[in-house]
């Protein structure tokens, strides 16, 4: 129910709007029609304003509807898929005006902005930094700022920045759930909110953050899963130091043999093994005012690529299996008003190669190799060496082998030129016209057969 400036009355119902002319105590209904487009676009009416300017607005299941008092007829605003500029949900839980004019439509999914000139529609969520997409119900307060009860706590909005800040139970509220439309600002500016466990009443402006961002401490370190020993701490144990902490420092110490010598808070560099595969780190922030509420932001120089977001309920951070070298673990941390310190603390962390890769491994690696590389080529000189006098060889006795044939042919030849040489010598003396044709053609043949080894040299 609302009064509007005429002193009329207009009740918001599941069967639709009901207007009460104060002045001649009649009511006018205005209902869902399905024939007119220009009717109320839903009959269960959840919530309803008058802005500055004399405009009725009226939030429905079935979208916004603005009123138009002269004409009596109703402009509809609703959702619209794959439309960004459409309201966000059709069922409209909430409307306010702030005091710059513009209009805020609270939702189940979603807080609009609207543009009264532009027609369009600005969508907030948790995506921008709501606790939740359900709006039961806003207010302004006189510094500006929008309040906002969700299904999920209060948040207060800064326009300008377009940035939420949220709380919740751990932060004195009734309950996490409020109820619809249930809010109130009062002309001394305080706000009230009704929820499921009673309301909240407060003045915004004595809701002050605390900007002093807590202090970072790393406040414990474990190798293979057990707590690290401090050597100072446990030089032998006493019966009663016997317990399962010491015990496990002990441990640790035995199968890891890394100790501190002071807190790891204290401990500015660490030095590991190749063997500390398993390495966690627990941090805290010195900060008691609900801190429930403190974020954490932690990041592994020389591994971590982006810083790890993280919350109260895991201040924890593991790495296995870490390749050796220089690294620095770095942690910040926020206090439960958002506020961060950026500097936070940090760790220098050196992990030692393994034998086989340090640099007397590497060292002995190339001269291994060049060991090799030396025996290969004298092999191959020696080889080569042993070839050469192996052809000498065998070109030694190829030469004389040939010489030995030449000798030998030479000798055949001179041992057959003789008596072959008499034997033309009485071929010549024979007279061809004393023999027959044919003998003539044999003889021919003889000399032409044999002159080649005959022949003079």
């Amino acid at each position: 129910m609302i009064e509007d400036t005429q002193g009329n009355l207009w009740f918001g119902t599941t069967g639709g709007i009901n207007h009460f002319n104060t002045t001649n105590k009649q009511f006018t209904h205005y209902s869902h029609q399905d024939d007119n487009t220009n009717s109320l676009s839903n009959n269960s009416v959840l919530s309803m304003i008058e802005d500055t300017q004399g405009n009725l607005w009226f939030g429905t299941t079935g979208g916004l509807n603005h009123f138009n008092t002269k004409t009596e007829q109703f402009t509809h605003f609703r959702h619209k898929a794959n439309d960004a500029d459409s309201l966000s949900n059709d069922t409209v839980l909430s409307i306010t005006e702030d005091s710059r004019g513009n209009i805020w439509v609270g939702t189940y999914n979603g807080l609009n902005l609207f543009d009264t000139r532009l027609k369009k529609f600005r969508t907030y969520t948790k995506v921008q930094g709501l606790p939740d997409n359900v709006i039961y119900s806003t207010e302004e307060d006189n510094l500006g700022y929008i309040w906002i009860s969700t299904n999920q706590g209060l948040s207060r909005m800064d326009p300008k920045a377009e940035t939420f800040k949220s709380y919740n139970v751990s932060d004195g509220l009734q309950s996490n759930e409020f109820n619809i439309g249930a809010s109130f600002k009062s002309k001394s500016g305080e706000l009230f909110f009704g929820g499921t466990n009673g309301f909240n009443r407060f003045f915004p402006e004595n809701s002050k953050d605390d900007i002093k961002p807590p202090k970072v401490v790393i406040s414990n370190m474990l190798l293979l899963n057990k707590p690290v020993s401090i050597t100072s701490t446990f030089p032998q144990l006493t019966n009663e130091q016997t317990t399962k902490p010491a015990i496990d420092n002990q441990l640790t110490e035995k199968y890891t043999g890394f100790s501190l010598d002071k807190t790891i808070h204290e401990t500015k560099s660490i030095v590991l093994t190749h063997k500390d595969n398993i390495l966690t780190f627990e941090f805290s922030a010195l900060h008691f005012r609900n801190t429930k509420k403190n974020k954490f932001a932690y990041k592994l120089i020389g591994w971590d690529k982006e810083w790890v977001n993280t919350d109260y309920k895991n201040r924890r951070a593991t790495y296995t299996n870490l390749p050796y070298g220089d690294y620095t673990f770095s942690v910040k941390a926020s206090n439960s008003d958002g506020y961060w310190n950026e500097e936070g603390t940090s760790l220098q962390i050196i992990i030692l190669p393994p034998p086989w890769k340090t640099w007397w491994a590497y060292a002995l690696y190339s001269l291994i190799l060049l060991s090799v590389v030396f025996v290969y080529i004298r092999s191959q000189r020696h080889k080569l060496i042993f070839e050469r006098q192996l052809n000498a060889q065998l070109e030694s006795k190829v030469e004389a082998r040939t010489k030995e044939k030449q000798h030998l042919i030479e000798n055949i030849s001179h041992e057959l030129k003789t008596p072959l040489t008499l034997i033309f010598n009485a071929l010549e003396t024979v007279s061809i016209s004393e023999l027959s044709i044919e003998n003539n053609k044999k003889i021919n043949n003889i000399k032409h057969n044999g002159r080649p080894v005959v022949s003079p040299d």
